[in-house]
């Protein structure tokens, strides 16, 4: 899909599942199962949805996928299906978000595996620390928003009056594009509502094309008056 000076591609790198508790949290299960319709041990289906977008003569990876270094156990869990390879790349993270990795509270710790990323410091300069909002390249643009996990970041791509965000964990489906619904996991809930409300209300007055990083059925495309979803067609798993 061409948005201005953007070329835009989505790939589905992982399917996996998750437990709906995990991803809806405090709503109640008799409204998300609706949209959302869990299998006999209450998961639910999930991509990681990666754009390839090509802008200014660079690639621009967002969302890489799970890979496959997990155990046999571990990957039983989160049902990793179709693993992509990632190519050496570099890698743009908030320094909040590099140390909480390093250093998670105990309710988090599970979800870093420290052999993961660590290695990309190595002398390798592949890591870029941020700190705070950046614009890493001409019409790129990083967005710290944490609440999720401290250092969480949404992508920000813009072409003239035109953009795309990735909304990364900040909305992970279509029925998190309610202010109000949120993951479990998220370490301030209210800061998500906060960060949520406010990228609608950019996304609704400028037309931004969204992605959302684990939506398994359309992920992109606009949000329209009254918070209702319109799917991109041009641009699909």
């Amino acid at each position: 899909m061409q948005l201005g000076d953007l070329e835009l591609h989505l790939l589905v790198t992982d399917k996996w599942k998750a437990d709906g508790g995990l991803m809806f949290g405090v709503v109640p299960r008799i409204l998300w199962e609706k949209e959302k319709p869990p299998d006999a041990n209450n998961m639910i289906d999930c991509a990681c949805v990666c754009l390839i977008a090509r802008i200014n003569g660079r690639v621009i990876v967002c969302e890489t996928g799970i890979g496959t270094k997990l155990s046999e156990k571990r990957a039983r869990q989160v049902a990793l299906r179709e693993p992509e390879d990632l190519l050496p790349a570099r890698h743009f993270v908030q320094r909040t978000e590099w140390d909480f990795a390093l250093h998670p509270d105990v309710r988090s710790a599970t979800g870093y595996y420290i052999d993961d990323f660590t290695p990309l410091a190595d002398g390798h300069h592949s890591v870029e620390f941020l700190d705070g909002d950046a614009e890493v390249f001409p019409g790129v643009h990083v967005r710290h928003v944490g609440g999720h996990t401290p250092g969480s970041q949404i992508l920000v791509l813009q072409s003239g009056e035109l953009g795309c965000a990735v909304t990364g964990d900040l909305v992970c489906q279509t029925p998190h594009l309610r202010v109000p619904w949120n993951m479990s996991a998220d370490i301030e809930p209210l800061r998500v509502f906060e960060e949520k409300a406010r990228l609608f209300e950019e996304a609704e007055k400028h037309r931004w094309l969204l992605v959302l990083s684990h939506e398994t059925d359309h992920p992109a495309g606009y949000l329209e008056e009254g918070g209702r979803w319109r799917p991109e067609p041009r641009l699909t798993t």
